[in-house]
């Protein structure tokens, strides 16, 4: 088993604003307008503070972000 944590992708502004959010939890709407306002690098995610449409009640989160597991198949073919 293997635990990772959320990482930032940089390619937005991170103002928690539905104008900049793509996609969940902004229903779709969001949109990156300003592609250039990003820090331009990926970087661990601070989290969600709640400081514009989303909500920190229910979109923050600790790390770990993901558990990744890994198991051996007995014998498993594969079609080709």
């Amino acid at each position: 088993v293997i635990y990772g944590s959320g990482y930032d992708a940089g390619t937005e502004d991170n103002d928690e604003s539905c104008l900049n959010v793509p996609g969940p939890p902004c229903n779709e709407n969001g949109s990156n307008e300003n592609p250039d306002n990003g820090e331009g690098y990926i970087y661990p995610h601070p989290g969600i503070h709640g400081e514009a449409d989303i909500l920190r009640s229910g979109y923050d989160w600790n790390d770990p972000m993901m558990m990744v597991t890994v198991s051996e198949v007995e014998d498993y073919e594969m079609d080709m």
